[in-house]
């Protein structure tokens, strides 16, 4: 996806997270246990403000902002604004933060999914049917878990990952969301993802797990969509990817 593609995603995604949680602040959200959609919002508002904003500045020194007494949507709202003048201001390439990966595209698609998840969350605090996700969007954010996070950060921190690391050695399996897919195998210092493109490209699996794309990206968030899932083949190798998928969601 291009920047503006995603910017323009990201921008819807706000306004359907901000209708949902404007229909009552103290309701609790079912998929963030404890949290309501007050919690919620803030949490989604101290991302824009104090995470974000403060990553592109750098290394400007921004003190982190308190926000529990102000109004949540106030707050979202402010956060948001600010997140888009930082974006607006620099090109997608610029190199922000401290970590050579970080650069403005990379906050503007963290950003995309961060929300879009956290919509899901307001949406399902008040009804099962949720505001669809468009195609493109959700392959998008399959990739971002897939190679991003679940490649990333088993290679970065193995350590934190090793009750659930082992060595498939030969054995590999395919995750594919529309006419998107991913080869992933597990080595004791990481899980190893690749895209692959083109049909047939499931020979020799030993485990599969398939679905729309939208239902994938529910599914890996742990928010929904695992009854439009499906999955076959070894079921000790999906268990143990399920594991990692849920370890490195819980580190994001």
């Amino acid at each position: 996806m291009d920047t503006s593609r995603l910017l323009d995603c990201l921008a819807a995604e706000a306004v359907r997270l901000r209708t949902a949680a404007a229909r009552g602040l103290t309701s609790p959200v079912p998929t963030c246990p404890g949290w309501t959609v007050e919690d919620l919002v803030r949490h989604v508002a101290n991302l824009y403000l104090n995470v974000v904003v403060r990553r592109l500045r750098m290394p400007a020194d921004t003190p982190k902002q308190d926000l529990a007494e102000e109004d949540p949507l106030a707050a979202f709202d402010r956060g948001y604004a600010a997140m888009m003048d930082e974006f607006s201001a620099r090109r997608p390439e610029d190199h922000v933060g401290q970590l050579p990966h970080e650069t403005v595209r990379y906050w503007v698609r963290r950003m995309v999914h961060e929300t879009a998840i956290h919509r899901l969350d307001a949406e399902l605090a008040f009804t099962e049917a949720v505001s669809p996700i468009p195609s493109d969007q959700a392959i998008d954010g399959v990739d971002e878990m897939l190679t991003g996070f679940l490649g990333e950060l088993t290679r970065l921190f193995p350590e934190e990952f090793a009750a659930d690391l082992s060595d498939w050695a030969d054995r590999w399996a395919l995750v594919s969301a529309g006419d998107a897919a991913w080869r992933i195998t597990v080595r004791p210092d990481s899980a190893e993802v690749t895209r692959i493109e083109g049909h047939g490209v499931d020979g020799g699996a030993a485990a599969r797990i398939s679905g729309k794309p939208a239902a994938m990206l529910r599914s890996l968030y742990n928010r929904g969509g695992a009854g439009e899932v499906t999955t076959d083949g070894n079921g000790a190798l999906i268990a143990q990817l399920r594991r990692l998928l849920t370890a490195v969601t819980n580190t994001t």
